[in-house]
């Protein structure tokens, strides 16, 4: 709790395939205060770094949160759902490990917030 830095959603932690290698594990959180958040856990020490973190809903929480590797490649996508603003439409984005901008930006023009994503691996 304390390192996610607030109350985390059902369905908002995911482990990042692709990222067991020398520096450890990385683990994916979304949380209330609408930041993604990426962690990794060093296999020696099992001490936890925060990688970095994403206001990707500013004061609106995260939803829901799918991680996903690109087929044929070493790359991750992660997606995020939830709303952007408190009243405002649906939004889901995507972010890579690496970058702090989001590559897929999607306004669902629903008045509801997105609360579940489905990922197929070959539509990728």
């Amino acid at each position: 709790y304390t390192e996610a830095g607030a109350v985390v959603g059902r369905g908002c932690v995911h482990v990042v395939p692709g990222s067991h290698n020398k520096t450890g594990q990385k683990v994916a959180v979304g949380n209330n205060l609408g930041e993604l958040r990426l962690f990794g856990i060093h296999q020696r020490t099992r001490a936890v770094e925060d990688t970095y973190k994403i206001s990707a809903f500013p004061r609106t929480p995260v939803n829901c949160m799918r991680v996903m590797q690109i087929p044929d490649s070493d790359k991750v996508a992660i997606f995020v759902g939830g709303q952007a603003a408190v009243g405002t439409c649906g939004d889901v984005l995507a972010f890579s490990r690496r970058n702090k901008s989001p590559f897929l930006d999607f306004t669902t023009h629903l008045t509801d917030p997105v609360s579940h994503l489905d990922l197929y691996q070959h539509d990728m």
